[in-house]
């Protein structure tokens, strides 16, 4: 972060001038008149003490006196591109990373991203490219590209720093100035939570979200890449490094989870009725719309007899509703109706594959013929001058339920989780078609 010195008066100005080096910029830090270029309230590229006196005049005349302005100096940092980079605490999601750039884009258009902390190089990697206008960061009609790479590792020591610190409430950085060659932070805030007021828990979450422990840290950290609770916890809770069997631990996995535990268990008890469950699988997939955090939970649950699905949706205040609201709905599917279970596994570095080591990212595909998906193409023949028309060719997939986890988004207790379901499942619908 570029240093920046108080300038009470002239005389304070240019000292202070002279001790970071000419050009500076002299501007306010008053809250009301912040990142307020608009009203021409900054002065910018002053090379001597002779141009520092007459803004410092300028300004003290147009916009208050020395004591209302808070006016400081501070060395003028390289060119780039002006964006911002916030992390705070979302009641809806935990903590969450966001940027976007700095002015109008963020402030005007909502032209923000957002990722979930902690957050992992491909997510800070997605994060500065999914705004609207992140061609100004890689050379937008002509101009030079900037340090992105500094830009990312900038992100990642933010959510690393709220991660580390559970009583940080907020940290604020604009503009951070992104050169062709590293970057410059130009002002900054952190906000923590004061002692009597605890970081702010998920809702339906118990004391576990709150605490200070190495158990809690690790459940806080294991719900915010997606995966429900850290590997610490799920030992300590005996159940959660494995798939489930019996239906205590599926209300338990539900209330882990903080998505509207209430209202999912009720849906899959009531699905599940009295009968003994064999396995299950609790996954949430949190994403962002715009400015709006939106969460979906899927949970899959096998019994002896059925297999059955439920998903709960968040949904925004529309036409129907003033209010936010949530869906959830249920399906239950005999076992000898499904008719196949696909999974996926995609393997880092499979010349060094050894067995029993776990995938970068399943997909769970399973089919019972409620949904299929067909894929046409132009059917051809084997003469290469025919020119007439063979109407179409493709094939009928089953594709009534897809589940994708990755161990960079959700964690390696959630790629277990899956395989584990996974393999269940195919034994059960195996022994029912005997």
């Amino acid at each position: 972060m570029l240093p920046a010195l108080p300038a009470p008066d002239p005389d304070g100005a240019a000292r202070a001038a002279a001790r970071l080096g000419y050009p500076v910029a002299l501007k306010p830090t008053a809250p009301h008149l912040r990142h307020r270029a608009d009203l021409g309230a900054f002065r910018l590229d002053l090379g001597g003490e002779r141009e520092l006196r007459r803004a410092y005049a300028e300004l003290t005349t147009l916009l208050g006196g020395p004591d209302e302005l808070r006016l400081v100096v501070q060395r003028m940092a390289p060119r780039g591109v002006d964006t911002v980079v916030r992390a705070a605490i979302d009641p809806a999601a935990g903590a969450v990373l966001s940027f976007g750039l700095a002015g109008a884009p963020s402030e005007l258009l909502g032209d923000t991203a957002h990722r979930l902390i902690p957050a992992t190089g491909r997510d800070v990697a997605e994060l500065i490219r999914s705004v609207r206008t992140a061609p100004l960061l890689f050379g937008w009609r002509g101009s030079r590209p900037v340090d992105t790479a500094a830009l990312e590792e900038l992100l990642l020591r933010v959510s690393r720093l709220v991660d580390d610190h559970p009583d940080m409430v907020a940290v604020h950085l604009e503009p951070v100035v992104v050169a062709p060659r590293g970057l410059s932070v130009l002002g900054a805030s952190l906000r923590l939570a004061p002692r009597t007021e605890p970081r702010r828990p998920r809702p339906g979450a118990g004391a576990w979200w709150a605490g200070r422990g190495p158990a809690a840290r690790a459940a806080r950290r294991g719900w915010r890449q997606g995966r429900g609770c850290g590997p610490a916890w799920a030992r300590r809770m005996g159940r959660m490094a494995k798939t489930g069997t019996t239906t205590q631990g599926l209300r338990a996995a539900i209330e882990r989870s903080g998505y509207y535990p209430a209202l999912v268990a009720e849906a899959v008890e009531g699905a599940v009725g009295g009968e003994p469950v064999v396995a299950f699988l609790v996954h949430q997939e949190t994403t962002f719309d715009s400015n709006e955090v939106r969460r979906h939970v899927t949970v899959l649950v096998l019994t002896a007899t059925r297999f059955i699905v439920s998903h709960t949706d968040e949904q925004a205040a529309d036409d129907s509703s003033a209010t936010p609201y949530a869906t959830t709905s249920t399906e239950s599917v005999k076992l000898n109706r499904i008719s196949s279970v696909v999974l996926s596994r995609v393997v880092a570095n499979p010349e060094s594959y050894a067995p029993g080591m776990l995938p970068r990212e399943v997909v769970l595909t399973i089919g019972w013929g409620a949904v299929s998906r067909l894929d046409l193409e132009p059917a051809s023949c084997g003469d290469p001058n025919c020119e007439a028309h063979h109407c179409y060719t493709g094939s009928s997939t089953a594709d009534d339920l897809s589940l994708r986890v990755s161990e960079a988004g959700d964690g390696p207790d959630s790629v277990r989780q899956t395989l584990a379901f996974a393999q269940a499942l195919s034994e059960a619908t195996t022994a029912t078609s005997r």
